[in-house]
């Protein structure tokens, strides 16, 4: 009689215990998501967002910067294609304007005409941060961190020879292309290149150079004759190497009336016409190929990467070009 006393008990219990119980309606326990670390570009944003149950922590990359300019006048762009930051900066040219040091200057900035040659992927690597820039400044940076370069194109012929005797040709766009060649050269050529300057300005005797001249050449037949300079053609090679040619005092001082960018450019049209007659002159010209030159503005000089035969051709075209006239 005891026994089923207390199992009754029991079971009475065990049912009032199930009906006291809440009914378990309301949501499951929270999650949480995992939040790495860092991204690959060492940045990482943690931000709350609401789910079924309560807040869950979640991680995104961070936004791209908003390509903007400052109050000072520093403009900030970001990385991507070129074309695209050379847009973003078209857009933000009336900011640019208003916030630059010098309002009666930057009251003429405007657009350039921009003609796109072989751009490719063309990426701008990082994101990009300058001051006191004109616009095509700052698009002359942006073309030069995606790996290409911009130069100047000029009017027809007929155009620029209609004012006055002398006038040069005035701009009316810029080419970018992308570099190839000897236009890029690699990290660790230019580390190494710091790296000799450095030490030919710490001991300049003990210091060893490593450009070695191009050698000698032997002469060749006589070509033709123009102004009184002989085109000596020297046996032809088809190896392409980079030879460096100073610029400095043929291009001399520019007029009062003549901004330096176009007396610059209209001295170096010239002389690419110039040496392009030549090398036609001397049966070197290949159809279809242009010079591979470029100019850097800082100092002046012109990088060519050419076979031994040209590079004899430009040579003479600019040791001509440095004799003072005959009286």
């Amino acid at each position: 009689m005891k026994q089923s006393l207390a199992t009754l008990l029991i079971v009475t219990l065990s049912l009032f215990s199930l009906w006291k119980a809440p009914a378990q309606d309301g949501p499951p326990p929270p999650t949480v998501a995992q939040v790495p670390s860092t991204f690959k570009n060492g940045d990482m944003v943690a931000r709350l967002k609401q789910g079924e149950t309560l807040p869950t922590i979640v991680a995104e990359e961070p936004p791209p910067w908003s390509p903007s300019v400052e109050s000072d006048g520093t403009l900030r762009l970001n990385l991507g294609h070129v074309m695209d930051v050379v847009e973003a900066i078209e857009r933000l040219i009336p900011l640019m304007r208003e916030n630059a040091a010098n309002q009666q200057a930057a009251a003429a900035w405007t657009m350039p005409n921009l003609v796109w040659v072989n751009i490719g992927e063309g990426q701008v690597p990082t994101h990009l941060v300058m001051r006191n820039v004109t616009p095509l400044q700052a698009i002359t940076l942006a073309v030069e961190a995606a790996g290409c370069h911009l130069q100047p194109i000029y009017a027809p012929e007929e155009e620029a020879s209609a004012g006055a005797a002398g006038k040069v040709k005035p701009i009316i766009g810029y080419r970018i292309e992308q570099r190839t060649g000897a236009e890029q050269l690699p990290a660790s050529s230019t580390r190494q290149s710091s790296q000799d300057r450095t030490a030919a300005e710490r001991n300049p005797l003990q210091a060893t150079p490593r450009v070695q001249p191009a050698p000698k050449l032997p002469a060749g037949p006589a070509g033709q004759v123009s102004g009184g300079v002989t085109l000596i053609t020297p046996p032809p090679s088809p190896e392409l190497f980079v030879r460096i040619y100073s610029l400095g005092a043929w291009l001399g001082t520019k007029p009062a009336n003549v901004s330096e960018e176009e007396h610059r450019g209209h001295k170096l049209h010239g002389l690419k016409e110039l040496i392009s007659m030549a090398l036609d002159r001397a049966g070197l010209a290949e159809r279809g190929k242009g010079l591979d030159m470029v100019f850097h503005e800082e100092t002046a000089a012109l990088l060519v990467r050419a076979t031994e035969a040209k590079h004899e051709i430009i040579r003479q075209t600019i040791e001509a070009l440095d004799r003072p006239a005959s009286k």
